[in-house]
């Protein structure tokens, strides 16, 4: 079974160490942009702020032609998922 994030094609990198995420970081301090959670998540998902992107409050939904990391992974072959409470 291929690890996570991969996939099991010699061409496309491995996004997590084969070793079982040994090799990661750890953030213990962060902060966010906004007080509600809809706006970071989006921040999270294109890398733009809240004033880019358009979401400052929770439950409005993401343009579908924003440019995700889901859909860079998607063009360079990867295959996402979107897990949980994110409503976006």
């Amino acid at each position: 079974m291929a690890p996570p994030f991969s996939r099991d094609d010699d061409d496309l990198p491995l996004l997590v160490p084969s070793g079982g995420g040994g090799g990661g970081s750890t953030f213990t301090q962060a902060v966010s942009g906004m007080p509600v959670c809809s706006p970071t998540r989006a921040s999270l998902l294109t890398g733009q702020r809240p004033l880019t992107h358009g979401i400052f409050l929770n439950d409005v939904p993401l343009n579908p032609e924003a440019v995700t990391i889901a859909k860079v992974l998607k063009g360079g072959g990867y295959d996402t998922g979107c897990i949980g409470k994110w409503h976006v």
